[in-house]
């Protein structure tokens, strides 16, 4: 499947070289110019075990690649939102990057794709993001899924892939099985619930 990723730091780069792993093709989008430059010669935001090892391959073999144009995604079959969500000084979520890239890829997104937020978001957010995805692009009909990041630093690509369970969020048995198609090769328990409960 190709799939995009959206917000390059941590988050994405972890979930860019795991989907890849996944063995699907993986368009990893940053607005950061000198971030994606530095990825596409396997140079992490952040540095994590193993990741920029498997960057390097499956940037070789064809299978990732990084981009700074949003229009990328228009044939893209799901769009995982993979920011990571800073705090303010009241220790309260930033989400502000997350609404930005949200409008931006809106009316490239394809009108049958799954959208997919990773991003640790409030109750109430992965639905508002939804909505304004279907505000600037009417033809969008997709679904969307919140599957909740659990990774932990040192061990995030090994967390991705050999998760103990996973947790899905979605409000259509069509969403949750899209999803699954895309974690397929995760041998794991699925947890699935609704989105505000994920």
């Amino acid at each position: 499947m190709k799939i995009a990723v959206v917000g390059l730091w941590h988050l994405g780069e972890v979930v860019s070289a795991g989907l890849a792993e996944l063995g699907h093709t993986v368009l990893a989008i940053d607005g950061n110019k000198k971030v994606v430059d530095n990825l596409k010669k396997a140079i992490l935001p952040l540095s994590e075990k193993d990741v920029a090892s498997r960057v390097a391959v499956h940037l070789k073999n064809g299978s990732l690649s990084f981009s700074a144009d949003f229009r990328s995604v228009k044939d893209c079959e799901a769009i995982f939102l993979t920011h990571d969500t800073p705090v303010d000084e009241d220790d309260g979520p930033e989400v502000a990057s997350l609404w930005e890239s949200t409008i931006k890829l809106a009316k490239y997104i394809k009108n049958d794709a799954l959208f997919v937020v990773m991003s640790q978001v409030p109750v109430g957010t992965t639905k508002r993001l939804f909505e304004s995805i279907k505000k600037h692009n009417p033809k969008f009909t997709g679904a969307v899924v919140y599957f909740p990041e659990n990774l932990q630093l040192g061990k995030a690509l090994e967390c991705f892939l050999f998760p103990e369970r996973v947790v899905v969020g979605a409000e259509t048995e069509s969403a949750f099985l899209k999803f699954d198609q895309i974690i397929t090769l995760i041998k794991c328990p699925r947890l699935k619930m609704n989105i505000a409960s994920a």
